[in-house]
């Protein structure tokens, strides 16, 4: 019997001692994110679509080409695969 009551304390000790602590400490506040000026903004716009002009046109030109003959076809896809794996390496970069 004792021993049932001292399991029956150990087990709703934890508990009972979660309920009493004090509570965790606010975190301090975040930063204030910058604010940009509308020149800034419209540089950036500038920048991210003269980079989008210039990977839509690479890709264009790798992708407008056709054949019948398959490894031509082959050749066509690998490259349009690789021109849309560089240009997205391009537009990441930009846009850091």
């Amino acid at each position: 019997m004792v021993r049932a009551f001292v399991g029956i304390v150990i087990a709703i000790a934890p508990g009972v001692v979660a309920l009493l602590r004090p509570a965790a400490q606010a975190a301090a506040p975040a930063e204030i994110a910058p604010q940009h000026s509308e020149q800034q903004v419209a540089d950036a716009k500038k920048a991210v679509c003269e980079a989008y002009d210039k990977a839509y046109a690479a890709l264009a030109g790798s992708d407008g080409q056709s054949s019948t003959d398959p490894n031509v076809q082959l050749i066509i896809a690998l490259n349009t695969r690789l021109a849309t794996h560089v240009n997205s390496d391009y537009l990441r970069q930009a846009l850091t």
